[in-house]
């Protein structure tokens, strides 16, 4: 019944739009509609468990449905209502005890029920132990999987409370049903068992996993715990020495300041941590001296805890939806668990996909009377969810190696566990390309489905800047918001046809291809023929000879453009490749590339191709920056910088960029530096000088004010409108700024780490010669007399 009630309650909830009132009382409203069916409709069940039913059905599943705005302000309002009644129940319970069992002359409690209580103690404890080993293969096979100490620490646990002293409130009240007797023994023995497992089992659990050896910190924690004291320590004597400036605490006793601070105590902290003061002075800034396995699970257990907390702002952004980020973040969770095996977050994931042999059976059910309808709305939302839960996984992945292949602790290991997210990610591209194969008809919908939601989403975090910067009024807000709320109820229930992507869709509605004429869009689709590949034939060989560009309608199609991690898979929509088309030889091909599976793809020849680009400026411009991504990674040496950012984030830099065919006499200037497609640019010197500073092909041009000429062959160049640090700034802004906040929680205990054990030095040093410590007013404690020579050895180290 309790999870009856949470599911109409979620189903209404996830339609309410950022009104937390009206949502904090839909859930209180459940909750108490929830009890009293239960009681009082005659359905025979208990009132107090069917609350638990629907606690635990809206944790997992209910909790995804509460508008994200919302949520903050309905956990306030259930977290002050579960602490104040909590001690209501157990206010309710010591008063009844005390009043009617105790002291009152009716009480049939005696001393023997005392004694029967203890004795009922250990034989609860028992039976708990005797239905958690019955039930201990059931839970290793449908949970997570139990160890034997880990069942013992279970068993021992289970201590009671709130739940069960209200079940014996209620027996307490209801004199129609129970004697007496029966009564006050339920509450009594109930308020004994609560007592005795909160003093006993509560007390000493603790103990009792530490006896078992269950959690074992490893080294490293202690380290990183060091770490963050010694930094306290630095940053509190640095401010203090920045206060002693402040002519507003000009009479301030410094001595005693610093001990109510608590420097000494921090610095005695560091000490009673087993860094030896003596020690300290010459200790180097290492982690060689920690197992190889506890640097392993302390850097998995800090990047899973980044990409839960990436799955869940993606969903407080709106870009994606909370069964996608619940899914992620549970099978983040579970990866936590144990942080000594490899991360293996998709596999987890993929395990709660339905497979494509159940969805082919519903397709085939689509067009059935009755049945059909269902199965076309199940196909349509569980596809949809798919692919919500796959690009999320792919954009956070991206975002957490992107940010962190720069951690200063010993780069090998950091570096190993950065390949195990490639690799999860790397599967992920897979299945996200093959469900595209398996289900194209259903592609489009969802894509055109989730960049409607993209969009939406931006419009709502643009306005709610607006309204933080108060250029709009609230009044104004509420009014664009609601419209922009109405759009996106609209999106998901929007149901379009499932019609299979053609080419002429693609050729039609490609951005690539909507600046071509109607005369050149006709005399491609005449040109074009389509051409079938099984798994393993290639559309075209490395210095073989290029028909033309494939348009890729089924299937997927591997771009070999470098070593096995320089493999690019390309599936429904994508065109192989332009980069061919800027090779000097149009008609050799720059890389290999190889179907993967059954491909379908139509080819556009050269010589269609050719013509049109002569023509039209504006497609030769467009074909060149659709290029940069494979050049790049076929000449890395040359394309720098270029050859290592993330596809997406390149597209969106070159985009901005400015195409150029300058003549031999044309001058340039690269300020934000540029790219060099064909051809090459040399730097303008004096005449009877030969200049060096030359690029060629495929050639990143760094920024410059120098004056540039164009080489002698045709030349294309891109001149870039940011500088890549600038840009990379900006779009780390444009995300929320939120990469740089999970970088330091990872890296908190490892940056500046150098640093900061200098300052420590310093202080240990000061307070060594005058027994207390007082900074020198406004000197930084950065920098330690006579260590500064052994900085670079040391860092080499």
């Amino acid at each position: 019944f309790g999870v009856f009630m949470g599911f109409l309650a979620a189903l209404w909830l996830q339609r309410i739009i950022r009104d937390e009132v009206l949502s904090t009382n839909v859930m209180f409203v459940a909750t108490y509609l929830t009890f009293f069916g239960a009681e009082n409709l005659d359905l025979h069940f208990s009132g107090i468990l069917a609350l638990v039913s629907l606690g635990l059905f809206m944790s997992a599943f209910g909790r995804i449905k509460i508008y994200p705005e919302s949520e903050h302000a309905v956990h306030t309002v259930w977290s002050y209502a579960q602490y104040s009644l909590e001690t209501l129940v157990f206010l309710l319970t010591g008063m009844v005890i005390g009043y009617e069992i105790l002291y009152s002359p009716k009480s049939t409690i005696t001393a023997a029920d005392w004694v029967r209580m203890l004795i009922f103690y250990f034989c609860m404890q028992g039976a708990r132990f005797i239905i958690i080993f019955t039930f201990w293969p059931i839970l290793n096979r449908i949970g997570y999987p139990l160890t034997l100490k880990e069942l013992y620490v279970v068993g021992y646990g289970g201590l009671r409370g709130a739940l069960g002293l209200c079940l014996a409130l209620l027996v307490m009240q209801d004199h129609e049903s129970f004697k007496p007797r029966l009564r006050e023994l339920t509450i009594f023995y109930m308020a004994g068992m609560a007592t005795l497992t909160l003093l006993v089992n509560g007390t000493t659990c603790g103990k009792l996993v530490n006896y078992l050896g269950i959690v074992v910190p490893p080294a490293i924690k202690g380290r990183v715990h060091t770490h963050v004291l010694k930094e306290l320590a630095v940053d509190t004597a640095e401010r203090q020495a920045e206060l002693q400036n402040d002519r507003f605490l000009n009479v301030v006793d410094w001595k005693k300041v610093t001990e109510l601070a608590g420097l000494p105590t921090l610095i005695k902290a560091v000490g009673k941590e087993g860094d030896d003061v003596s020690a300290i002075q010459v200790k180097k800034s290492s982690y060689s001296g920690f197992q190889e396995a506890d640097l392993f699970g302390e850097i998995r257990f800090r990047m899973l805890r980044v990409l839960k907390g990436l799955f869940w702002e993606k969903y407080e952004e709106g870009e994606c939806s909370g069964d996608a980020a619940g899914l992620l973040a549970e099978c983040c969770d579970q990866c936590l668990d144990d942080t000594s095996r490899q991360i293996e977050v998709w596999t987890r994931v993929y395990a709660y996909f339905t497979t494509f042999k159940t969805i082919r059976w519903f397709f085939k059910a689509k067009n059935a009377p009755l049945i059909g309808k269902y199965c076309r709305r199940y196909i349509n939302r569980h596809l949809t969810s798919i692919y919500d839960v796959v690009t999320t996984f792919l954009i956070c992945t991206a975002e957490l190696e992107h940010h962190e292949a720069s951690l200063p602790i010993q780069s090998e290991i950091v570096q190993q566990v950065l390949k195990e997210i490639v690799a999860n990610r790397r599967q992920a591209e897979v299945y996200l390309l093959t469900l595209g194969e398996a289900f194209p008809e259903v592609m489009r919908v969802i894509q055109c489905k989730r960049a409607a939601s993209i969009l939406l989403a931006t419009q709502k975090s643009k306005l709610g800047r607006l309204l933080q910067e108060g250029i709009i009024e609230q009044k104004e807000y509420n009014k664009i918001r609601n419209e922009i709320d109405e759009r996106t109820l609209e999106v998901e229930a929007l149901e379009l046809p499932w019609d299979a992507v053609t080419f002429s869709d693609i050729v039609f509605e490609y951005p690539v291809f909507m600046c071509l004429t109607r005369d050149e869009l006709s005399a491609l689709l005449a040109a074009t023929k389509e051409r079938k590949f099984k798994p393993g034939d290639t559309l075209f060989s490395k210095d073989g000879k290029f028909d033309g560009l494939f348009v890729v309608t089924r299937g997927i199609v591997e771009e070999r453009v470098g070593g096995e991690n320089m493999t690019i898979l390309r599936g429904l929509g994508s065109i192989v490749s332009f980069a061919n088309m800027v090779n000097p030889d149009s008609k050799k091909a720059l890389f290999t590339a190889a179907a993967r599976t059954d491909v379908t793809a139509n080819c556009i020849p050269t010589q269609t191709l050719e013509p049109i680009l002569r023509k039209n400026a504006k497609f030769r411009e467009i074909v060149a920056k659709s290029s940069i991504l494979v050049l790049a990674k076929l000449h890395p040496g040359t394309a720098k910088e270029l050859a290592t950012m993330e596809e997406n984030s390149l597209n969106e830099f070159i985009a901005t960029s400015e195409f150029k065919m300058p003549g031999p006499k044309d001058k340039l200037r690269f300020p934000n530096g540029g790219f060099c497609l064909l051809g090459s640019v040399r730097v303008i010197v004096a005449e009877g000088s030969e200049s060096k500073e030359k690029y060629g092909e495929n050639s990143y041009i760094p920024p410059s004010d120098k004056e540039f000429a164009a080489g002698k062959k045709d030349t294309v160049v891109l001149v870039f409108t940011k500088k890549m640090e600038t840009f990379v700034k900006e779009h780390d802004v444009k995300h929320k700024k939120s990469h740089g906040k999970h970088k330091a929680s990872i890296s908190v205990a490892f940056e500046k780490e150098r640093e900061v054990d200098i300052g420590f030095n310093r202080l240990v040093i000061e307070t060594e010669r005058k027994g207390s410590y007082i900074p020198p007013a406004g000197q930084p404690y950065l920098t330690v007399p006579g260590q500064e020579a052994n900085r670079e050895e040391e860092s080499k180290s």
